[in-house]
């Protein structure tokens, strides 16, 4: 099998990929008092992965507001499987040519920084350069954010 043909027959594959693992997860259900958690570990799995990749589609939007709703939206639903998986999606957006973007990104992180504390490590750098930041909103967030923590 060629790699243009894997690329051809991407979406059967994943389908069929998918398929696979919840047959797997069905054949894999152990005790009957285990069933609740085992279904609740599945669909949080679901969730969590949906959520990731529709935020990151989101924050590639050429509309602002998009971009600010999402971030709003990851600031309230923030785990530590989102916040580690978009971290670097959030810093990036710091360096947004628009103030409305860069102000909400700078808040967000702060959220993104209680529920995975080692992406302060990674990316504190990023955050402290918004103190210098040009628009006052940005820089008064970014202070926000730095005494909050």
């Amino acid at each position: 099998m060629r790699l243009s043909d894997v690329f051809r027959y991407h979406s059967l594959l994943a389908f069929l990929l998918y398929a696979a693992g919840v047959v797997a997860f069905v054949l894999n259900l152990r005790k009957q008092k285990l069933y609740k958690y085992q279904f609740k570990t599945f669909a949080f799995c679901h969730v969590v992965l949906l959520c990731t990749n529709l935020l990151k589609k989101e924050f590639q939007s050429k509309n602002q507001y998009e971009m600010g709703l999402a971030l709003n939206c990851l600031g309230n639903i923030a785990t530590k499987d989102l916040s580690r998986d978009l971290l670097e999606d959030v810093s990036g957006m710091l360096a947004h040519a628009r103030p409305y973007v860069r102000k909400k990104a700078t808040l967000v992180m702060y959220k993104l920084y209680l529920r995975y504390t080692p992406g302060l490590r990674l990316t504190y750098e990023r955050l402290s350069g918004k103190l210098e930041d040009p628009d006052v909103s940005v820089a008064s967030c970014a202070e926000t954010v730095i005494s909050e923590l």
